[in-house]
């Protein structure tokens, strides 16, 4: 039928192998990719015809492929006086019963007394059903003469969704400037090189303040303003008479209260509270 409800009861079989292809390549995308477990496919040349492929877990177009314990594959001797590339390569296949399989295989190139070249792969798209061989390279062992070089890797590999997230959600992290009785705490995180921070701070000892003198704070560690400083609005229960005339600002790495008025005294354990919002970019 042309329509199957993939994750739903059939009564019968009917979810293969490109079901699950496609839903892998639809979320994690359609190229070749070595997943970030286990060991990640290392590579150890034995010797010069022989190299060991640690475990790994690979996607393919969408396939998974997983070497479960470290496989041994053969590297044919070079010849004297010539040079050749040969690629290790994660192989899949499709049979005719269309039975799917993978293996390690290794791709001669042609012998060269000159430059050597990659051999040419099969690439052709198991997401489309295009192909039933399908190479994806994992390594490139030069010869020269009978001798092989070490191992050069050719794979991507695929962050894992936290990592993701965590480039694009990021905490700032920062250390106090204001005096040491006073309390001072600075909550938020960065998106998109935005920092969306709540500052509050409470001042032990009262104190005099001039007109527009800065009361540093706190000092940004790993972010700081994308060009000029930024005000924002402060709420604080200083008194009626002076009440939102402090603001909380930020520029470079500092964050400091600021009042805007005359000069006047603030009495003890007084809070100022703001939520800023600016652009920044990481120290």
């Amino acid at each position: 039928m042309a329509i199957d409800l993939v994750t739903g009861k059939a009564g019968s079989a009917h979810i293969d192998g490109a079901d699950w292809g496609a839903l892998n390549a639809g979320i994690l995308g359609t190229n070749d990719y070595v997943l970030q477990v286990w060991n990640q496919f290392n590579a150890n040349l034995q010797d010069n015809n022989h190299i060991v492929i640690d475990t790994g877990c690979a996607v393919m177009n969408g396939r998974q492929a997983v070497v479960t314990s470290a496989e041994t594959v053969t590297i044919e001797s070079g010849t004297q006086g010539q040079k050749r590339n040969d690629l290790i390569c994660l192989r899949y296949s499709r049979d005719s019963n269309g039975i799917e399989t993978a293996k390690l295989v290794c791709v001669k190139g042609t012998p060269t007394s000159g430059t050597a070249s990659d051999p040419k792969l099969n690439t052709g798209s198991i997401l489309l059903g295009s192909t039933t061989t399908h190479d994806m390279a994992l390594y490139r062992v030069s010869l020269n003469g009978i001798t092989a070089a070490a191992p050069v890797r050719l794979f991507s590999t695929l962050n894992p969704m936290q990592s993701v997230w965590d480039s694009l959600t990021q905490t700032v992290t920062w250390s106090k400037l204001a005096d040491g009785a006073d309390t001072v705490n600075v909550t938020g995180t960065v998106v998109n090189n935005t920092a969306l921070l709540r500052v509050y701070w409470m001042n032990n000892g009262g104190f005099n303040s001039p007109s527009w003198k800065r009361v540093s704070l706190a000092r940004m560690l790993n972010f700081k303003t994308n060009g000029e400083g930024y005000d924002f609005i402060c709420a604080e229960n200083t008194g009626s008479d002076t009440a939102g005339s402090g603001i909380i600002g930020v520029q470079n790495q500092e964050i400091y209260w600021q009042h805007t008025g005359g000069a006047y005294d603030i009495p003890q354990q007084q809070w100022h509270q703001a939520a800023l919002v600016f652009p920044v970019v990481r120290v």
